[in-house]
């Protein structure tokens, strides 16, 4: 599976004015040894000290289920996940003692066998946990239930009656999700993210920490700073179990973020490159007029009298018989022409610089796409019979060649 780049992640953080620095793990499910899972928004290194202590500001993982099969390996971004079984869980290496905070995680959940497959369908799978074990009095889970919605489930009040909200949804077996707490625990918003088919839900719970008016231990959220992913740390009970099958990565936010923001983030799981928004330079090419002065000596001076013109006024005979013409005079007027200064003009090629702002572009990987999509359909009896001919296509990749319908000319009777 391929992973979202940090570097990617930092980007649309900041696009949706969230600090860099509220990114605080980042799971790629890569041990260096033993149960260690490296946060992978800090070198490998920077994991331990000179004596070789792991070091909790840097937030690792540490596998402490006995038979969970953390894929054991020093490399950093790549086709990594972590592979679990039910029995066990990743303990988040600190506390997390935030007010208010946002997580991702992206699973790919293996189809239940027997004797699980009951169980399963009787159960809920725990994904993420703050709870010790499930009738702990403080903390919270959040997983899948039985009818595969996620959920988000908390004790009440310093009591073990568990109060759960749900998104109404169902889940495939590939997904991705977030939630969001706000701060004092008053609001939750859980979000299933269907990025290939450009669709995110959402349900929001408000009023978490207030009593409720019929009973005032009731619905107090109580926050626990000991994080489990994929269990409890102590499993057990009718009413859960630990998650069985793949997490590609967590991410944990510190603070609440909003809808919007979250669902833009959820793009990075399906991102291969991304370049920012930037102010470019870009070259502009134009003309500009010069004039370049030199002596006319038949130029164009003004326009007036240049020279007389004659018209027949009337004609007298002389004694002998012989016709005498009378002329009258007119000014002709034309162009008076002399030595002038006068100009050439001339067209030059002229290039100049031009900053424009060039948009975000996002690279996004089809075989990503490919894989969270839904593998089934389903056609309804009643918009189909045995003589109706069915086209299926699947593509990597997104076609305008398809589903095209024609229009209908009503004049002439034809599409």
């Amino acid at each position: 599976m391929n992973l979202p780049k940090t570097s990617i992640i930092y980007s649309f953080l900041e696009n949706n004015n969230i600090e860099s620095g509220n990114a605080k793990v980042f799971y790629h499910f890569t041990g260096a040894s033993g149960y260690l899972i490296y946060n992978d928004l800090h070198s490998h290194s920077a994991h331990t000290n000179s004596s070789d202590q792991l070091l909790a500001s840097f937030i690792p993982g540490i596998s402490v289920g006995q038979d969970d099969e953390i894929q054991d390996t020093s490399a950093g971004v790549g086709d990594n996940y972590g592979y679990f079984n039910s029995s066990g869980a990743v303990k988040l290496g600190a506390p997390i003692d935030y007010d208010g905070w946002t997580v991702f995680m992206h699973i790919n959940e293996q189809q239940a066998t027997p004797p699980q497959s009951s169980l399963v369908r009787d159960r809920s799978r725990v994904l993420l946990s703050s709870m010790l074990n499930p009738t702990s009095i403080s903390g919270f889970n959040i997983g899948l239930n039985g009818a595969n919605r996620l959920y988000f489930e908390y004790p009440t009040g310093y009591t073990s009656t568990l109060k759960t909200f749900t998104l109404p949804e169902e889940v495939g077996t590939n997904i991705l999700f977030s939630a969001s707490l706000g701060v004092g625990s008053g609001d939750l918003e859980l979000s299933l993210h269907d990025i290939p088919n450009k669709k995110n839900y959402v349900k929001k719970f408000h009023n978490l920490a207030m009593a409720s008016d019929d009973d005032q231990t009731l619905s107090e959220f109580k926050h626990s700073d000991k994080w489990y992913i994929g269990n409890f740390k102590t499993p057990g009970g009718d009413l859960h179990t630990g998650y069985s099958g793949y997490i590609d990565s967590f991410l944990l936010i510190s603070g609440y973020v909003g809808e919007e923001s979250r669902n833009d983030i959820a793009k990075t799981y399906f991102i291969s490159g991304y370049t920012e928004e930037a102010e470019v330079s870009s070259p502009v090419t134009g003309y500009s007029k010069n004039s370049y002065a030199f002596v006319n000596p038949t130029g164009f001076l003004n326009r007036g009298v240049t020279s007389t013109g004659y018209s027949l006024l009337e004609t007298l005979t002389d004694p002998d018989g012989a016709s005498v013409p009378i002329y009258s005079t007119y000014d002709i007027s034309g162009d008076i022409t002399g030595q002038i200064v006068d100009y050439h003009t001339s067209t030059d090629e002229v290039v100049t610089e031009e900053i424009i702002t060039q948009p975000a572009v996002e690279y996004y990987r089809p075989e990503n796409i490919q894989g969270a999509c839904l593998d089934t359909f389903v056609f309804i009896k009643d918009n189909t019979d045995a003589d109706d001919d069915i086209e299926i296509y699947s593509y990597l990749t997104g076609t305008a060649n398809h589903n095209l319908r024609p229009s209908y000319v009503p004049g002439d009777g034809i599409y």
